[in-house]
């Protein structure tokens, strides 16, 4: 299994996946769950699940991890 810093390419076309990260709307740095990160296909848009977390590093980890660990179609 990749590392959380290695993504899997896209189950859909094979491109490459890049995190994409923000601070939630409502929400104020330090807060619980105030940042939210998704993996998204650079070729083909697919975008894999948004993971929630208090610090951008912790939510593009998890959601780099959800990303390598899906189910291929």
């Amino acid at each position: 299994m990749p590392s959380d810093r290695t993504l899997l390419p896209c189950p859909f076309c094979g491109g490459q996946g890049y995190p994409d990260a923000e601070l939630r709307k409502g929400c104020q740095p330090g807060e619980s769950g105030a940042y939210s990160a998704s993996i998204r296909c650079r070729s083909c848009a697919a975008e894999g699940p948004w993971a929630k977390a208090d610090i951008p590093g912790d939510a593009v980890r998890l959601a780099s991890r959800q990303w390598n660990e899906r189910p291929v179609p």
